[in-house]
């Protein structure tokens, strides 16, 4: 698993999804792999096998935002636009402060030329990126003693809007 982030960090997204895979042969009900493998496939373009990665993991996690969201990317990328505005408002539904989400959803709405939707969208959109809670990855986060550790913690806290808590770590 960690194996596989790492190469995910280094670009090397063929790796990547190799180790999410062999890490899922040990452990097949893991959403975050699940996800992170399902993102990898969806980024060499092998959408057939992203659409497996996030359909599982919605059978794991019926409500999962990061699930529903992958299935709306897929369906936009299959140029399936009213299909991915389902998935995104779905997602939506269980995340209304997922901004990027909107993002998305602006980009399937202006595809149907509905721009006043998208717009409406957009607006509400920022940066950001839409994952499964990883407790893997958390716990070596948690680590880290260091500013840039901290920070990140912060910027979560705030994403969660745990305002003390994201004060405590800035």
């Amino acid at each position: 698993y960690y194996l596989g982030h790492l190469r995910r960090n280094k670009g090397e997204l063929l790796k990547s999804a190799a180790s999410f895979e062999r890490s899922l042969r040990l452990y097949p009900v893991d959403p975050a792999a699940l996800f992170w493998l399902g993102d990898d496939q969806l980024e060499l373009g092998r959408l057939s096998a992203a659409e497996v990665s996030f359909k599982r993991m919605l059978e794991i996690q019926s409500d999962s935002v990061a699930a529903l969201y992958g299935l709306g990317r897929v369906a936009h990328e299959r140029r399936d636009y009213r299909a991915a505005i389902d998935f995104f408002e779905r997602a939506l539904s269980h995340d209304g402060h997922a901004s990027r989400i909107h993002y998305s959803l602006a980009m399937s709405y202006r595809a149907l030329d509905q721009l006043d939707d998208a717009r409406a969208h957009l607006d509400q959109s920022a940066g950001g990126e839409v994952s499964p809670p990883d407790p893997l990855m958390e716990e070596l986060g948690g680590l880290l003693e260091s500013a840039m550790a901290y920070q990140a913690r912060g910027i979560r806290a705030l994403e969660r809007e745990e305002w003390a808590a994201a004060a405590d770590y800035f």
